[in-house]
């Protein structure tokens, strides 16, 4: 549960746990800086954190990485629009594990009021690939320039998607000091479509990004030390999977279950 920017209260232990004063030791790169680490072609590693153990390894990883400051503010909100056709079939290609599969996307960045139309694309090699283009507004249905890029980027017919559910979440972005990884530490995730919204509380998601070959990074020890395991955790595939139960999940029932068990979700 979100107080204000950066102060949450643990639900399950009724502790307020402050990430704004965990990254305040941690020197700060602009956006203008994240150039040297775009990271557009990478391979990418997800862990489930539960807060109890998150604040201290945010405090324990200041030395070698910096953190991302937009505006002034340290924690960034995101809005992002997720698109899939009327059967699914860009959750069913997840679903069945398909490689070379796409994520079509809205992405709004409250802080800076930036707009973005991303194409994520997993290769059968692994890798994530994203292409997007800065735009001016979400135009639904897509108008010409955004169907064009759809086109181009993914060979999907941009008449067939349609919005299917949004996210909403808070980001800490650090970046490590040689500027060879990113890691993304998403708290406070909401998901919702026009029948149900959905909380994901005391738990985030951190996302280890780098160029394959970077080896193992720092973020990547501090994670292990404090016994967390990678897990795949798809924002738009687990919030469809919570939302929309009669679809078929069986790759994501593992996540479901566990979110469910340590009452991680919560429907409003």
């Amino acid at each position: 549960m979100l107080l204000k920017q950066g102060k949450y209260i643990n639900t399950n232990s009724g502790k307020m746990i402050d990430f704004s004063i965990a990254i305040n030791n941690f020197d700060s790169i602009l956006l203008s800086d994240m150039d040297n680490v775009k990271l557009l072609n990478r391979v990418d590693k997800k862990y489930l954190v539960d807060f109890n153990k998150l604040e201290r390894i945010i405090r324990s990883c200041s030395d070698s990485f910096f953190v991302l400051s937009v505006g002034g503010e340290r924690i960034v909100k995101y809005h992002t629009t997720y698109f899939d056709t009327d059967n699914f079939d860009l959750f069913q290609a997840h679903q069945r594990g398909c490689l070379n599969r796409y994520k079509i996307r809205y992405r709004r960045y409250i802080n800076t009021g930036d707009i973005f139309l991303e194409i994520k694309l997993k290769t059968n090699t692994g890798r994530t690939k994203k292409n997007r283009m800065k735009i001016d507004s979400c135009e639904i249905p897509f108008g010409g320039l955004c169907s064009n890029f759809i086109s181009d980027f993914s060979g999907l017919n941009p008449s067939l998607l349609k919005p299917k559910i949004d996210t909403k979440f808070d980001r800490i972005t650090l970046v490590s000091k040689d500027f060879k990884s990113r890691v993304t530490i998403d708290v406070n995730i909401k998901m919702m479509n026009i029948d149900d919204n959905v909380c994901i509380e005391n738990l985030s998601v951190v996302e280890v990004k780098q160029e394959r070959g970077a080896g193992v990074i720092a973020m990547d020890k501090i994670l292990r030390e404090y016994k967390c395991v990678p897990s795949g955790f798809s924002k738009y595939c687990i919030g469809l999977s919570l939302l929309k139960s009669n679809l078929k999940q069986n790759n994501f029932a593992p996540v479901v279950k566990m979110l469910k068990r340590n009452n991680y979700v919560k429907f409003s």
